[in-house]
């Protein structure tokens, strides 16, 4: 029987750094955005991820 490393779990789970660059990254390229198509486009990418992890505080904080 195998043992499950930290590495493992991190790797299941996914590391909360990793998601916050994640959304911080969509966040930064709608802000960036100069066509309606890519505002759109980043923002629902942004809005994805902040539901996909549960994460509506940094939607909250990174929205205003």
């Amino acid at each position: 029987m195998y043992m499950m490393t930290n590495d493992d779990i991190i790797r299941l789970v996914g590391d909360q750094t990793k998601i916050e660059k994640l959304i911080d990254n969509a966040a930064t390229a709608c802000k960036h955005s100069t066509t309606e198509w890519s505002k759109n486009f980043w923002y629902n990418t942004f809005k994805t991820l902040c539901n996909k992890y549960s994460r509506t505080d940094l939607y909250n904080k990174l929205l205003h």
